[in-house]
């Protein structure tokens, strides 16, 4: 079972608290930055961790209380997603006992009130940025937003590629200057957004290895310095583990290669004796084109 949290350690660091549980239970605790890339893995093939972990930006200079251990994230916004192991309905009560003990606050919170912390009901969603750009070039004024509210400032001279963007007007100081390029730049850039679409799926498509029918990507979670890679693994496999801990072989087509479809009916054998080898568990999902499960009644 999975459970999700957002943090945001703009102004205040983040504190992630996971429990000593009292009986042995696989489990893993995914904090990983707006790159979709992880920052850090909590538990897993590393056995149980609990302990108290400090999130904070990667320009904090502030103190660490007591003996947490800090973790830098690479962007001031990010995700803490928490899996643990059921086995079958019978123990969903138990599993879901154990995932109520991992706790995420922000510090200050955590200074003032310790582990009895609770939230408020009514939590504020990060707002939805209304661009005024022209329509063929406000996918950077969006971009340029984002970078504003997950960035520190620094990427502007600490960070290669950042810097690089201020060729065309782009920058966590400013966003997105569109107002002052020229129409060649701003022809420029509409192309550039269908044809960075166009690398994006082709990159996907060229990730991995296929093994009768099925692909296998090794680069989920943490795919470096190639950002037509990471921008597929965002597209196709968000929220991606490293393949030492998790890995998804997926395929849509069947055995003779020809696309799966809803007019047609599939069986999917092992020869007996023939399980998927797997160090904890492995599952079976079935997806739609919109990488959400498709409902069934199992």
């Amino acid at each position: 079972i999975y459970a999700y949290g957002t943090f945001d350690v703009t102004a205040d660091p983040v504190v992630v608290a996971v429990p000593p549980l009292s009986e042995s239970r696989w489990y893993i605790v995914q904090i990983g930055d707006s790159f979709d890339e992880i920052v850090r893995n909590l538990g897993g093939t590393a056995g149980a961790q609990p302990g108290v972990y400090i999130i904070t930006r990667p320009d904090y200079r502030g103190p660490v209380p007591g003996n947490m251990e800090q973790i830098r994230s690479r962007t001031k916004l990010g995700l803490v997603a928490v899996r643990i192991l059921a086995i079958g309905e019978a123990d969903l009560s138990k599993a879901t006992a154990a995932q109520n003990g991992f706790r995420l606050m922000p510090l200050s919170a955590y200074l003032r009130f310790g582990l009895a912390y609770r939230p408020p009901e009514a939590r504020p969603l990060l707002p939805l940025y209304e661009s005024i750009a022209p329509e063929e070039i406000r996918f950077f004024d969006e971009l340029g937003d984002a970078m504003r509210k997950r960035l520190p400032a620094s990427a502007d001279s600490d960070d290669e590629l950042i810097a690089s963007f201020r060729q065309i007007g782009l920058s966590v100081g400013k966003g997105f200057g569109w107002q002052e390029i020229d129409e060649p730049t701003k022809r420029g850039l509409a192309r550039a957004i269908k044809i960075g679409s166009q690398i994006v799926d082709r990159k996907w498509e060229a990730a991995g290895e296929i093994t009768n029918g099925w692909k296998y990507t090794f680069a989920g979670g943490r795919a470096g310095f190639d950002p037509g890679l990471r921008a597929a693994l965002a597209k196709y496999e968000v929220g991606a583990q490293l393949p030492n801990e998790v890995i998804y072989p997926n395929t849509s087509v069947d055995e003779k290669g020809d696309k799966l479809t809803g007019r047609h009916k599939y069986v999917l054998h092992f020869d007996a004796g023939k399980l998927p080898a797997a160090a904890t568990f492995w599952n079976l999902a079935m997806y739609g084109s919109n990488m959400l499960f498709v409902e069934n009644d199992f």
